[in-house]
C-alpha cells in the first residue's frame, strides 16, 4: 500500500505544468491530418495555429523557427514553407526544384538570428551521402551554396536534426559523426565519430545558446531506456545523470527536440501526444505531459530556441578591410570597403534584431547612430560578413 502510494504521488508530480517561459510549436499528425499547433507547457494545453501545406511527411523533412519574425519555417527537401504562428498564414513558399544543381534536397535546416538565413545541407537525391552546405536568405529567397558541387560533403548516416551556435557562427551535423561547418565559408571544422557502441543513438539534438552546449538524447531503440546527454566538440557523449529518464518509447527520427532557453528546459515528443521535459543542468524529467492519443507531435521547436543574446563573434583577418570609426560612437559611424558598391549592409543588435540596413553605393558610407542605445552591434556586409561596433551615449 505504502508503495503504490509513492508511486501515485509521483505520477502527479511529473504530470504536473512547469514553468515554460515560451512556447513550444509543432507539427501535429493525426493520421491524414497535419496541423501546425502551439503547446503551452504551463497550462497543458494545445492551440490550433493552422493547416500544414502539405499532408504527409518524410525524413528528408526538417523545421526551424525565427523568434524575431515569429515564423515556423518547414523544408519538404524541395519547397520550404515560412508559416507566421501569430495569423496562421503562410507568408511565402520558397520553390527549390530549379535550384542548380538539380536533384538536390534540403535536409537538416536550422536558423540563424545574427543574419536573419537558414542554413543546412543540401543532399543529392538517391544518394546518402554527397552534400552540399548551404544558405538561403528566406526574404529574397536566394539560396547559395557555399560549398562546390565539384567538391561536396561526403557525409555517411543519418540525422535527427542540425544546431547552430550564434555566437561562433557554426553549424553542427549530428549523424554517427559529429560535424562542425564555418557558417561564413562552408569548410568542414572538424568531424569525428561519436563515441556510441552498439546500437546506440544520439538524436534529437538541440543547443543551449545560453551556456553553449549540445544536448540531445542517447538510447537503443530497441531498449526503453534513454539518457539525456551532452556532447563536446570531440563528440564525447555525457550522460547529464546517470539514471535513466523513466519514459517508455523513442522515436528516432522526426520528433526533434528543443530547448526553452529561458526554463533551461529540454523538451522531446514520443509516442502519441506525449511530451516530455528535462532540465538541463541535472538531467531530470521536470515535465511529462499526455495530451492525447490518436496523432503525435512532429518537428518540435521553442519560441526562444537559438535566440540568444550573442556575446561575441568570431572576426576572421580577412575583414580587416572594412573600417568603422569611431568605436565606440555616439553621432555616426563612417563605414569603409574597398570594392563594395552595391554591397548590402545591415546592423543587428545583440539580440539578432536588424535595425538598420541599406546599401554601398561608392566604398565609403555615413551612417547615423544616434537614436541607437548603448551598446554593441553587429555589422553585416552581404549576409556572410560581420564586423562589431560599439555606440556608447
Amino acid at each position: 500500500m505504502k508503495n503504490s502510494l509513492v508511486l501515485i504521488i509521483i505520477f502527479l508530480w511529473y504530470s504536473s505544468s512547469v514553468n515554460c517561459q515560451s512556447s513550444l510549436f509543432a507539427v501535429k499528425n493525426s493520421g491524414q491530418s497535419f496541423d501546425l499547433v502551439s503547446i503551452d507547457c504551463a497550462s497543458n494545453s494545445t492551440t490550433l495555429i493552422t493547416q500544414m501545406p502539405v499532408n504527409y511527411y518524410s525524413s528528408d523533412f526538417s523545421s526551424c523557427y525565427d523568434a524575431a519574425s515569429n515564423k515556423y519555417f518547414y523544408s519538404t527537401g524541395q519547397f520550404v514553407y515560412a508559416i507566421n504562428v501569430n495569423t496562421g498564414i503562410t507568408e511565402d513558399t520558397i520553390d527549390l526544384t530549379n535550384v542548380s544543381p538539380l536533384y538536390y534536397y534540403l535536409n537538416n535546416i536550422a536558423f540563424n538570428p545574427l543574419d536573419g538565413c537558414i542554413y543546412g545541407i543540401r543532399r543529392k537525391f538517391a544518394s546518402t551521402s554527397i552534400s552540399l552546405f548551404f544558405r538561403l536568405n528566406p526574404v529574397t529567397k536566394v539560396l547559395t551554396d557555399l560549398t562546390s558541387a565539384t567538391n561536396p560533403f561526403l557525409l555517411s548516416g543519418s540525422s535527427c536534426s542540425s544546431v547552430i551556435d550564434a555566437e561562433k557562427q557554426q553549424y553542427f551535423l549530428l549523424s554517427d559523426k559529429l560535424t562542425a561547418i564555418d557558417m561564413y565559408t562552408g569548410d568542414i571544422l572538424y568531424q569525428y565519430p561519436m563515441n556510441l557502441s552498439g546500437n546506440e543513438f544520439f538524436s534529437h539534438a538541440a543547443f543551449s545558446c545560453k551556456y553553449g552546449i549540445i544536448c540531445g538524447l542517447k538510447n537503443i531503440p530497441s531498449v526503453p531506456e534513454e539518457y539525456f546527454s551532452s556532447i563536446d566538440t570531440t563528440a564525447t557523449i555525457t550522460a547529464v545523470s546517470s539514471t535513466p529518464l523513466p519514459v517508455y518509447y523513442y522515436k528516432q527520427f522526426l520528433s526533434g527536440g528543443t530547448i526553452d532557453n529561458d526554463a533551461d528546459i529540454y523538451f522531446f515528443s514520443a509516442l502519441d501526444g506525449r511530451v516530455y521535459g528535462v532540465d538541463i543542468h541535472t538531467g531530470s524529467l521536470v515535465y511529462d505531459y499526455d495530451y492525447g492519443s490518436g496523432f503525435e507531435f512532429l518537428f518540435l521547436e521553442s519560441a526562444s530556441n537559438y535566440y540568444c543574446p550573442v556575446l561575441s563573434v568570431e572576426e576572421f583577418e580577412s575583414h580587416d578591410d572594412i573600417l568603422i570609426f569611431p568605436s565606440p560612437a555616439t553621432d555616426e559611424i563612417r563605414i569603409s570597403r574597398s570594392h563594395s558598391q552595391n554591397s548590402t549592409l545591415e546592423i543587428f543588435d545583440l539580440e539578432g534584431r536588424v535595425i538598420w540596413n541599406g546599401k554601398f553605393f561608392s566604398d565609403e558610407i555615413l551612417v547615423n547612430v544616434s537614436g541607437f542605445s548603448s551598446g554593441i552591434y553587429l555589422l553585416s556586409i552581404d549576409n556572410y560578413q560581420f564586423k562589431k561596433f560599439i555606440v556608447s551615449h
